[in-house]
């Protein structure tokens, strides 16, 4: 076990003891998912375990956890702080923890309040947190049970016993004025998810119309106000949802307004015209998709923590959830996103590595990550956003020509397997087929075929390579190439490839990557398979951009994906780079390394092969692990990028 681990053996020993079997396990899972976020943070709490549990009861701890991960997720050092109790949060959330209500003790009273105000039975149970690095959990309401989160910290409400009666209240008004199960059909999850916020907001206003004592116990659920500078989904929800609430409140935000004053003349009008607000949600919904906002539907936690999942008022189909892959981020009404074009191009924009394009989400896609340490993929663990880039008409190089068409040299083999050549004049032996059907042939009084034999030949063979082009930070340094950047290097030598690949048989794309923490691996699509290489994506590639970090096993993944709808007799994958698997959310460095590795394994297994070329003179140590020996190549000379990558290109397409 991990706190086994953690702790040693007879530490681990006294503290099984001290707590019991079932809480002891449940620690030592809490522990194991700490420690595999961050190692450091796991063992400077279990050096205050002792401390921590004369305080708190094991399930507080468990809040207390959840809350230093929640506080500090993008502070690593400050995180540390916190579980090493040298933090005035730890100190305070430990404290505030340790008093709060119990929600078993509570649930007796939650029913009856329940059955008071709505004269009918529900039962009330609780929500067991098993993922503290998950989104935050919130109430399920089903047709004849409320699920009430056990992991409710002091983060999501002043105390338990008000958060506990505001998620009673709420669902009493859902079960009482909306109606269940709605079918989703072809709406946006951000479409779903901003009509469930006006719902959510007409039921209340229904219920404090019979208990207007119920305002002010949801208000108090609002004292975290959200930073006026904040425009990210989650903070515009909130405060839309706090405008509409307290008709004091005021907002200077112009869609929050236009959302508080469409709710309030619909309100005014009938609030029990479901239609009107469905459709204030749509209009809504289509404004940001217009104002660009990103919404993560794997993410994303509704706001204020007692309002519920809104898994009561939908139908997903045949699914029990939202499906997790292959989901638009943005609002498409009016809109084709996929061609949206973008400013003029100048001709002198194209020789440089000025960015041009507009990166537009198309979908989202959830992929496994191979966690070594604990020896298992943690499903669902990293967000592929795939975006679409916009293309630039027309656009060719200053001098009007195209370089890479013009200095490519065409591919100087042809692809081909041996096998067996049947229905043949003369061989080495008879094609047994050929000869039933000669037999056939004269039984029905028809001349028959001649070619009766088979032998050896060969059979020309289809190949599909896709190119994966690392778009990190660190592809904007200088190269040891006329002070040229490794990007631009980059960009030269693949469209050189696709000058020397065009119009042959191997099919190719082209695509890049680059990471933001594992909730935001970005894919670019700059040539897929099949697409002409013409001046649009020449200069899709020409202008592609860098920036974050490199989470290769994510993109690989995705990749494969890509590529696995090829029908040819060979596909690989070959991985452009410049450095190891990092990303600003992993401190190991060997995590990274070990899941490109596993990616690439699974690759191989369903027959995608993975090859890779990197300038990172210091490779060695990481590239042979990932790739396997004969797999990759380390070009010292930067100049020679071009000649490299042709290399690795027929050596795939020979090999894949």
């Amino acid at each position: 076990m991990a706190l086994m681990e953690l702790a040693g053996t007879e530490t681990g020993t006294r503290i099984a003891e001290k707590l019991g079997a079932e809480s002891f396990d449940r620690l030592s899972r809490w522990f194991a998912e700490l420690r595999a976020e961050d190692d450091v943070c796991a063992r400077a709490a279990v050096r205050n375990l002792d401390k921590l549990l004369d305080v708190m009861e094991p399930a507080a701890l468990g809040r207390w956890v959840l809350t230093g991960l929640r506080l500090y997720c993008d502070d690593v050092q400050a995180m540390r702080r916190y579980f090493a109790l040298r933090d005035r949060q730890a100190i305070e959330t430990m404290y505030a923890e340790a008093g709060r209500g119990e929600l078993a003790a509570a649930i007796p009273g939650l029913e009856a309040l329940y059955c008071a105000l709505s004269g009918e039975p529900i039962s009330i149970q609780a929500r067991k947190t098993t993922l503290l690095n998950g989104p935050p959990a919130r109430p399920v309401i089903t047709p004849a049970a409320l699920l009430i989160p056990d992991a409710y910290t002091r983060l999501d409400g002043p105390d338990s016993p008000s958060l506990y009666r505001a998620a009673v209240g709420h669902a009493l008004a859902h079960r009482r004025y909306s109606r269940r199960a709605r079918p989703v059909g072809a709406l946006k999850p951000m479409s779903v998810a901003v009509m469930s916020l006006i719902e959510d907001a007409r039921v209340e206003a229904l219920l404090i119309r019979d208990f207007p004592g119920f305002r002010n116990l949801f208000l108090r659920m609002f004292r975290h106000r959200e930073a006026a500078h904040d425009l990210s989904f989650e903070a515009l929800a909130s405060r839309l949802s706090h405008a509409i609430l307290d008709p004091g409140h005021m907002d200077d935000n112009y869609w929050v307004q236009k959302g508080r004053d469409l709710f309030r003349e619909a309100a005014q009008r009938d609030l029990e015209d479901y239609a009107a607000f469905r459709g204030i949600g749509s209009v809504l919904a289509n404004d940001l998709g217009q104002m660009r906002v990103r919404f993560s539907a794997q993410q994303y936690a509704v706001h204020p923590p007692y309002r519920d999942d809104h898994s009561f008022l939908w139908d997903y189909g045949d699914d029990a959830a939202p499906p997790p892959e292959d989901q638009s981020q943005e609002v498409e009404q009016g809109i084709d996103l996929a061609m949206v074009s973008i400013r003029e191009a100048r001709e002198d924009d194209l020789s440089g590595d000025t960015a041009l394009e507009r990166r537009i989400v198309e979908a989202t896609f959830t992929y496994p990550e191979w966690d070594y340490r604990l020896g298992f993929a943690r499903d669902g663990w990293c967000v592929v956003v795939e975006r679409s880039v916009a293309g630039v008409a027309g656009a060719r190089s200053a001098s009007g020509a195209h370089p890479a068409r013009s200095r490519a040299r065409p591919l100087s083999y042809r692809l081909s397997r041996a096998r067996r050549l049947r229905k043949q004049l003369e061989g080495e032996e008879l094609d047994l087929n050929a000869v039933v059907e000669v037999q056939v042939d004269r039984r029905s009084g028809l001349s028959p075929e001649p070619r009766l034999f088979m032998r050896p030949g060969y059979e020309a063979m289809s190949s599909s390579i896709l190119m994966l082009m690392d778009l990190s930070e660190s592809t904007n340094d200088a190269s040891h190439v006329d002070g040229q950047t490794v990007l631009s290097l980059e960009k030269a030598a693949v469209l050189y490839l696709a000058g020397s690949a065009a119009g042959r048989e191997t099919r190719l794309a082209i695509h890049g990557f680059s990471s933001n923490t594992r909730h935001e691996v970005d894919y670019f699509r700059f040539m897929d398979f099949g697409d002409a290489y013409d001046d649009l994506r020449r200069a899709l590639i020409r202008n592609a951009a860098a920036s974050h970090s490199t989470r290769m096993g994510a993109a690989i993944r995705h990749a494969k994906s890509r590529i696995l709808r090829e029908k040819s007799d060979l596909r690989a994958i070959v991985v452009v780079t410049d450095g190891a698997p990092s990303d600003i959310d992993v401190h190991d460095a060997d995590y990274l390394i070990e899941d490109a590795r596993a990616a690439v394994q699974d690759a191989a297994a369903e027959g995608v092969h993975a090859f890779c070329l990197t300038v990172d003179r210091d490779a060695a140590a990481y590239v042979k692990t990932i790739f396997g020996a004969g797999n990759f190549q380390i070009v010292d000379d930067h100049s020679l990028l071009s000649a490299r990558l042709y290399g690795v290109f027929v050596k795939a397409s020979l090999r894949g």
